[in-house]
């Protein structure tokens, strides 16, 4: 890929023929655990799909030389700023202090654009590094600081300030911004042994100020919270939206892609700062300008149609508190799909050096946080606060165009970055919800392959779990029953916290569809075992009727286990919602049992509730008919069936066949 980009940049590539390498072949692969095959694979399907080559070529047959960029394509591509990976100790000498940005490459997460670089290079101290590598104590103090007051979670600023004070002869000073350190990253060792040392010096200079943060006792700090909101003709929203975290946000910061409606007014109102932006097509463009402009130790991002209610306020500072997180994935409801229970989003993150988004759509900022956890031994959590969405009831949807502008974002997005996990389980339910449901499924697919290609430890939970609770849903739909079960017992969906309930539900229904009785039971008792288990993703509602008991019922009939499939029958009874059809069942299975009494009094209650109930109708007319005892009850049932369904053949038939046996053959013959 470079020596193609060089030669169209017009230089020539050259064989040095007076030197030689001996290499000895992928002990870097080995070493680091990586499979070399697949790494190069992927690396193939970037290049393949970068230089837009035929879908025919082969990576074992070679590929023709492109000639000419393609559109999108640039010849320069900017590197990450050395002094995100590394710590300089001299202006010649670098030492790796973080992972390092390439690496993140290898699993399909993007290097740093040209959209995030301004925000990422936020922080940085090479400044302060450079001038205390000189001797430029009170320059490198002023750097530092700065650096600390753009990016308050600054761990490596605060232990850079106690080493500048230390050299500038004031240990009272260094143990202070050193312990500040310790605070904010616990456990680092580097802060810990700074104070191992022994930490000599009286002195006061003039310049050397401690910042508010570290001069304060920590129990004297509260985390400030920047606010972030993306807006554009949000008028409708935007006032619901800030107003909920007023008395808790300290910044709200709203930048704006082109209102032509009330929303920067309001905004502004409302006590926001707004700043504006051109809309790009690139969703990450603008939330990197809010991280330019934010000044809070955490970042909490809305969308404008979302909002954190008071109730939620003190989860949230709860949340705030976990001195071992870097980062929050927050859960999220949709408004009025309360029941499909909830999702989990990465929106609260620490104001960390190195932090940006990237992503033209569900655009992504906590890989560039992951250096920084494996640097202070910190993680990304599942948060408490739990946000509510107004922006996804069917008016909204078709009223707003979301579908049709997910769908051309995604696209663009996938062209990017074509193995990205994220975008291509977002196409495929784009697709389905437009109604290409056979594209839809394809791209889950492409997803579901890609992610079981992942190591178990770069999967993201929740993800996984959305992934297949989708996928499989969408299967089933199409009756694609074999290929639910084989989704739903690959190593992907038994590994990590194995099948939800929704999971345990759809194989069940797959194996039940396919004869296979047994299976179906047993996948629909682990359903109903891990009802009250919280999911990470919306769940299938239906598990929340009586449909397990019901399928369960159904299995052990098949399986002649009447005891158990009574005992099931009953459970179901026993829900709050949809038994209708359940009924019925059960009313079918008193009759196999010698029990039609009690079969048509479970009838007489469906149509009691829904006289428009077909089928209960016509197994009572059957069980009516079925005994000469029930005769007369038969003339009743009949008669009241063809009433309300005069159309319907087979009641109508039904009533012919009461009247005949009733010696009523003159009523029965017009029927």
């Amino acid at each position: 890929d470079f020596c193609i980009r060089a030669r169209l940049a017009g230089f020539r590539i050259r064989i040095a023929k007076d030197v030689f390498i001996h290499h000895t072949g992928s002990q870097t692969f080995k070493g680091a655990k990586i499979d070399y095959r697949s790494a190069m694979l992927r690396n193939w399907d970037l290049f393949r799909a970068k230089w837009q080559l035929p879908p025919d070529v082969a990576l074992e047959k070679g590929y023709p030389i492109p000639q000419q960029l393609p559109a999108g394509v640039s010849l320069n591509i900017p590197l990450s700023a050395l002094t995100l990976t590394h710590k300089g100790n001299s202006e010649r000498f670098w030492q790796p202090v973080a992972a390092s940005m390439s690496s993140r490459v290898v699993t399909g997460e993007s290097p740093l654009s040209r959209a995030g670089a301004g925000a990422a290079k936020l922080g940085q101290l090479d400044e302060a590094r450079g001038a205390f590598g000189r001797r430029e104590f009170a320059a490198a103090w002023q750097a530092a600081c700065t650096a600390l007051q753009v990016r308050p979670f600054h761990p490596e600023a605060c232990l850079l300030l106690a080493e500048i004070a230390l050299a500038a002869g004031d240990a009272a000073s260094a143990k202070s911004c050193a312990h500040r350190a310790a605070e904010l990253a616990p456990r680092w060792n580097a802060p810990k042994q700074f104070l191992k040392k022994p930490l000599k010096g009286g002195a006061k200079p003039e310049w050397l100020a401690l910042p508010e943060q570290i001069r304060n006792p920590k129990s004297e700090i509260r985390s400030r919270l920047t606010v972030g909101v993306l807006t554009r003709n949000e008028e409708q929203f935007i006032t619901q939206c800030l107003n909920s975290v007023k008395g808790l946000a300290d910044q709200i910061i709203v930048v704006d892609t082109g209102s032509t409606d009330r929303t920067i007014e309001i905004a502004k109102s409302l006590g926001a700062e707004v700043y504006t932006t051109t809309w790009n097509d690139d969703f990450s463009a603008p939330r990197n300008r809010i991280l330019e402009h934010a000044t809070g130790d955490w970042i909490l991002m809305l969308d404008a149609d979302e909002e954190l209610p008071g109730d939620q306020h003190a989860a949230l500072r709860a949340d705030l508190r976990k001195a071992d997180a870097i980062a929050f994935r927050l859960p999220l409801v949709n408004r009025g799909q309360e029941a499909e229970g909830r999702s989990f989003i990465p929106r609260l993150f620490r104001n960390a050096p190195g932090a940006y988004y990237y992503g033209r759509i569900h655009e992504q900022v906590f890989p560039s946080l992951l250096p920084l956890c494996k640097t202070f031994g910190m993680d990304t959590a599942l948060g408490t606060a739990c946000l509510l969405h107004h922006g996804y009831s069917k008016e909204l949807v078709r009223d707003r165009n979301k579908i049709e502008r997910n769908l051309r974002l995604l696209r663009l997005g996938l062209e990017e970055r074509p193995t990205d996990i994220n975008l291509t389980l977002n196409l495929g339910l784009e697709l389905a919800r437009s109604g290409e449901v056979e594209s839809g499924i394809a791209k889950y697919r492409d997803a579901f392959r890609l992610m079981s290609a992942q190591k178990p430890n770069e999967v993201v939970p929740e993800l996984r779990e959305v992934l297949l609770t989708q996928f499989t849903s969408h299967l089933y739909k199409i009756r694609a029953h074999d290929e639910v079960v084989q989704v739903l017992n690959s190593s992907l969906a038994r590994s990590g916290g194995g099948l939800t309930a929704s999971m345990h539900f759809a194989l069940g229904l797959s194996h039940y569809e396919l004869k296979q009785p047994r299976e179906a039971a047993e996948q629909m008792r682990q359903c109903l075992a891990k009802l009250k288990q919280p999911a990470l993703s919306p769940i299938n509602t239906d598990i929340l009727t009586a449909a397990p008991h019901h399928c369960l019922a159904l299995s052990l009939a098949k399986l002649n286990d009447a005891a158990g499939a009574e005992k099931a029958f009953q459970a179901g009874l026993a829900s709050a919602a949809k038994t209708e059809d359940l009924r019925v069942d059960y009313a079918r299975f008193l009759v196999a049992q010698g029990r039609p009494v009690e079969a048509l009094q479970r009838l007489h209650e469906v149509v009691q509730q829904n006289a428009k109930h077909a089928l209960a109708w016509r197994l009572g007319g059957e069980i009516a008919l079925s005994q000469p005892a029930f005769l007369e009850f038969a003339r009743d049932w009949t008669n009241e069936a063809v009433r309300l369904f005069p159309d319907d053949l087979a009641l109508v038939g039904q009533r012919a066949e009461a009247l005949l046996l009733s010696q009523q053959a003159r009523q029965a013959q017009p029927l």
